[in-house]
């Protein structure tokens, strides 16, 4: 159970790409926008892969012994899923890609609250899921006040 839980926490081996483990996870997800999967589908995946990479993230940090170690990948998976939510067309996979980059990296507001505050597993997966939701919302708050992106 331990090596199971170590493997989804660090994505399956993407947690361990030198330098941008979290980048390369997220990269990692970018193919499942063209799987023939419905909306509610996506959403289903991606809230089990929230609940059960809280549980492994929370055991692996317990086991390396570190706060939210960086090898643990599969909060910027989930987030990255949360971003990709409902995206018409490529143009906003990249919008949603490089938000969540630079919202998961900077950690404004609400998210740095989260990565601050929380501990363990729903601490290490919550500010992904919430730069997830941030930029799944502003792809789309960009497209609805500018056109930018649209078609």
């Amino acid at each position: 159970m331990k090596r199971l839980s170590y493997r989804l926490a660090t994505g399956f081996g993407l947690g361990h790409v030198p330098f941008i483990p979290g980048t390369a996870a997220s990269l990692a997800v970018l193919p499942a926008f063209w799987l023939p999967i419905s909306w509610p589908a996506h959403l289903l995946i991606t809230l089990l892969i929230i609940v059960f990479g809280a549980i492994a993230a929370h055991y692996t940090a317990a086991d390396i012994q570190a706060r939210d170690p960086q090898v643990v990948v599969v909060d910027e998976i989930a987030g990255m899923l949360v971003a990709m939510t409902a995206l018409p067309n490529w143009k906003y996979l990249l919008c949603a890609f490089v938000l969540f980059r630079l919202l998961d990296i900077s950690k404004p507001a609400f998210i740095g609250w989260a990565d601050r505050e929380l501990h363990g597993g729903i601490g290490i997966m919550l500010d992904d899921v919430l730069a997830g939701i941030m930029a799944c919302l502003l792809c789309h708050g960009l497209v609805y006040l500018t056109g930018f992106l649209s078609a």
